[in-house]
């Protein structure tokens, strides 16, 4: 059984990995606490279709298109 201090240094260190997560995502900190709130259900279901994808090729299709309806977004946003 962990002990009270190996179980805070295990929080510590989780607690980091989510804030350096967030700080990539440039998302807030608590946004990861609450994922349906705030949309990172979806993200999450993206990241587990991504680690099926195991052919680089299908990769590269998927990040294309991904990219194509950012930019699509972005113009309809600057709009």
């Amino acid at each position: 059984m962990a002990s009270a201090d190996e179980i805070r240094t295990r929080v510590a260190r989780s607690t980091d990995l989510a804030r350096e997560i967030a700080h990539v995502l440039d998302c807030p900190f608590e946004a990861l606490w609450n994922p349906i709130s705030s949309g990172f259900d979806q993200t999450g279901d993206l990241l587990r279709i991504w680690l099926m994808i195991g052919h680089e090729q299908d990769r590269k299709k998927v990040l294309s298109f991904v990219r194509m309806i950012a930019d699509q977004a972005a113009v309809r946003r600057d709009a």
